[in-house]
């Protein structure tokens, strides 16, 4: 491995605990926005990869000593860490680059958009084969400013026991039949869940506007409360162009809703952050990546996932979809470890934001329930989808569903498998509805060795 040494970061200088870089001493000097990079250059652009490291960010902006009768007090970027690594082919020079940009080049209200630029301006380059953006390191002015609000709530968007969370998202998406959606709602409203959400595709339709969506649900939970004692929270999907997102977020507030759900993937990060900052909002924001795939799992261009879910902190989000451990999503690159740290680590000693909860959804039922509880020991919400509304339209009522998967997801919690097998013995006698349900939520599977 090749490595350059330079002097030591300044102590002011906020990254997470436990690393300590080398940089250049400019940076001494002058706070720049990190990057770190994985890169296969081709071997026809450079002959070794700290040469090519070199000429990439010449690309981007003039550094230290290469561009005469600029003066080097106040460079645009700046190489701070570089190592080699083993390269798949002779044709390829590989390895971890990190570089800075001067804060300086980020003024007011450019935010995310030109750092994520920044990031991956040149990825899309003839000589360059390999591109995957690791992490985005602020300086403290940048993250003590209101450029990054961070969560309002965090944990505390949602009510209920314990740390985790059980939700239900409104199926079959694009519902066009009102009756049809009005008995789902108060089905779900009575079952004892948290939370009931949107599907991350329905914002509304020609048949069912949002306005009308929004009222026939808020209407329903809150004849919820008053005649059973007990209101889930709504999050309604605002999807859409900024403006539309932003007409259909103050609608929600209107209507009594509990949150917004933004997809940061498809719309970015604005429409978050003006939320957050904004006083008079007074919901949770949710943020999922719906689509988020094509940028996070290619095996040689993507985005670390756990940046994507950091940034959405950042941002403002007091929960972001991270897909689960295990489900119907692919998140088996990922471990619960990274995602807890890009969604409750403090930024820095005097640059703290309040920790965001991992919302995890894709093919979830008991036995997904109880082992991605497991892995993410962290603020947790889990939301099923057609592994509860299924069972309902074969006639098994939505409370006694949540009631054996609340049974036995607490006795596991407390007791293990063996008292989660006891559950399920326990609840097989109260009825036929019981031994039909755990055969449909697959009880035996999820409290099997």
């Amino acid at each position: 491995m090749n490595h350059m040494q330079r002097p030591p970061l300044p102590s002011d200088y906020l990254r997470p605990a436990g690393e300590h870089p080398l940089v250049e001493s400019v940076l001494v000097q002058e706070e720049f926005v990190r990057f770190k990079i994985r890169l296969g250059f081709s071997s026809s652009f450079c002959q070794t990869f700290e040469e090519g490291a070199e000429r990439l960010l010449d690309e981007i902006g003039p550094r230290p000593g290469t561009h005469p009768g600029l003066a080097d007090a106040n460079p645009v970027t700046a190489l701070i860490q570089c190592d080699a690594e083993e390269s798949p082919s002779a044709d390829v020079r590989r390895g971890i680059v990190e570089f800075g940009v001067s804060a300086r080049e980020f003024p007011d209200r450019t935010g995310l958009p030109l750092i994520l630029a920044l990031a991956s301006y040149v990825s899309a380059f003839s000589f360059i084969y390999e591109y995957q953006v690791m992490d985005i390191l602020f300086p403290r002015d940048m993250l003590q400013s209101d450029m990054f609000p961070g969560p309002k709530f965090g944990p505390s968007l949602l009510k209920g026991e314990g740390s985790a969370r059980l939700g239900v998202i409104i199926k079959p998406r694009f519902i066009s039949d009102l009756s049809f959606l009005r008995q789902f709602v108060s089905d779900a409203a009575q079952s004892g869940i948290d939370y009931l959400t949107d599907d991350e595709l329905t914002v509304a339709n020609r048949d069912i506007p949002f306005r009308v969506r929004v009222e026939e649900v808020v209407g329903i939970l809150r004849n919820a409360a008053e005649s059973y004692g007990h209101r889930p929270a709504y999050i309604t999907n605002i999807a859409g162009d900024f403006e539309g997102a932003m007409e259909r977020a103050a609608i929600a507030q209107e209507l009594g809703a509990d949150g917004v759900m933004v997809n940061y993937y498809a719309m970015g990060y604005d429409v978050i952050s003006t939320l957050a900052r904004d006083l008079k909002f007074k919901l949770g924001i949710v943020a999922n990546g719906l689509g988020l795939g094509v940028l996070t799992q290619g095996p040689l261009f993507r985005v670390s996932t756990e940046l994507i879910c950091r940034l959405a902190r950042l941002a403002g989000a007091d929960a972001v979809y991270t897909g689960p451990m295990v489900g119907l999503i692919d998140s088996s690159r990922h471990s619960a470890a990274q995602f807890r740290r890009a969604l409750t680590q403090p930024y820095g000693r005097d640059c703290r934001r309040p920790a965001a909860v991992a919302m995890m959804s894709g093919g979830i039922g008991l036995p997904e329930l109880l082992r991605n509880d497991a892995l993410y020991r962290g603020p947790l919400c889990l939301s099923m989808g057609y592994q509860f509304s299924e069972p309902r339209l074969r006639g098994i009522p939505a409370q006694i569903i949540v009631e054996c998967i609340r049974t036995v997801w607490e006795a596991v919690r407390s007791g293990g498998l063996d008292q989660g097998r006891a559950a399920v013995q326990l609840l097989a006698k109260s009825g036929k509805h019981y031994r039909e349900c755990l055969v449909e939520i697959r009880a035996e599977e999820a409290v099997s060795r």
